[in-house]
């Protein structure tokens, strides 16, 4: 969820224009293919986590202070199982 008024289509800056406009990033990411990854750090906030999750579906990950680095470990694994590697 943005905290921060940003462009909308008519012109105007709001703070809703902000999540419609980072929830069309995230919709024309993934119709591309892009895999999006989201990391809620030190986030409690239920609007915020709804919107990183639908954004990153199962890529989305919480830490607290302290996990982070575990979670980009984590990221990192999924990166490796999923990328192809020739050899030759």
């Amino acid at each position: 969820v943005q905290t921060s008024r940003h462009w909308g289509d008519k012109g105007n800056r709001s703070v809703d224009n902000g999540n419609d406009n980072l929830v069309t990033v995230c919709k024309n990411a993934a119709g591309k293919g892009i895999t999006i990854f989201a990391i809620a750090y030190d986030i409690t906030a239920a609007a915020v986590t709804k919107l990183l999750k639908e954004c990153s579906g199962s890529n989305y990950f919480e830490a607290n202070t302290g996990e982070i680095d575990a979670v980009f470990a984590a990221i990192t694994e999924r990166i490796k199982k999923s990328t192809l590697h020739i050899t030759k």
